[in-house]
């Protein structure tokens, strides 16, 4: 798992993989059946290093800790957010946090769905945001230094002139928006709307 993460989680092969482990690519089958049970495999390990969030005093603490959790996730794993958009599976089968998230938003009184409609949101937001940037930092890092090339500006018209700063300027956009959606989340609470779609809860204990 950790050489397909370094080789990148929505780019890497089975060739490539094996490739980097000095191992054939038959042999890496025998471990993965498949491209999609090595991805699953990467998903589930992602989830395991997404800590819950503190103890937090209130919903909105809860969710901006969420929300910049979820943005160091995605900047951390170019293209993740790629992955989340076309993955296949259930995304909660497969990253196991999620479902954590859920169940401690309930905790200060929304229910399943109403919880699911904030974080569904969040993500999207977030993957949105993130996708954006990694267009730049590609056209960043290929027309550097060429005639011609664009120059990206940050918020004060000042030049933005490393992937660093282009990164920041990014998140500080990425969080007013989502600053924005909290704020509206805080005018309407508690009733807040309730994601209409089908939703696919845990399984109860017995």
């Amino acid at each position: 798992m950790e050489a397909a993460l370094d080789i990148g989680v929505s780019t890497f092969t089975m060739a490539a993989v094996a490739e980097k482990l000095g191992i054939t690519s038959p042999a890496l089958y025998r471990c993965f059946s498949s491209r999609d049970d090595l991805l699953e495999a990467c998903l589930r390990k992602i989830s395991s290093r997404v800590t819950d969030p503190p103890h937090c005093e209130d919903w909105r603490e809860f969710l901006g800790t969420v929300a910049d959790s979820a943005w160091d996730m995605f900047t951390r794993y170019p293209y993740l957010e790629a992955v989340f958009t076309s993955q296949t599976r259930s995304l909660r089968a497969v990253f196991p946090v999620t479902d954590r998230l859920l169940t401690q938003l309930n905790q200060f009184g929304f229910t399943w769905r109403q919880s699911v409609f904030s974080l569904m949101y969040i993500t999207d937001l977030t993957t949105s945001a993130v996708a954006h940037l990694q267009r730049q930092l590609a056209e960043f890092l290929r027309d550097r230094n060429s005639p011609g090339a664009r120059v990206f500006r940050g918020p004060d018209d000042e030049p933005l002139p490393d992937r660093e700063s282009l990164t920041e300027a990014s998140r500080r956009q990425w969080r007013s928006t989502v600053d924005f959606f909290l704020d509206h989340l805080a005018v309407v609470a508690p009733r807040w709307p309730e994601y209409t779609g089908p939703v696919a809860r845990p399984p109860q204990p017995k």
